[in-house]
């Protein structure tokens, strides 16, 4: 539990700059550690655990679709209307 907040606060610690930095690699280590510890709870939760985790992966996946075709689209109505929403 504290690898996981200490991992989170580094990564929030760290400024942020286009490419490939370390930003990212500390995002990929917090992720990693996060998996860590609910890759367990998986097997000791069992059905209830996985379907909690099969909803959450698909309001979070309908939310990235929603925020990417909603810009998207307000990118496209101020190219081609001249117009933004």
């Amino acid at each position: 539990m504290g690898a996981m907040i200490g991992s989170g606060m580094v990564v929030r610690s760290l400024p942020y700059k286009e490419g490939f930095g370390a930003k990212q690699i500390a995002w990929m280590v917090h992720s990693g550690i996060i998996g860590a510890v609910i890759a367990p709870l998986t097997l000791l939760g069992g059905p209830i655990m996985i379907r909690a985790a099969c909803y959450t992966a698909g309001v979070v996946g309908g939310k990235s679709v929603y925020i990417t075709m909603y810009n998207h689209f307000k990118c496209l109505c101020n190219k081609v209307l001249g117009t933004s929403i």
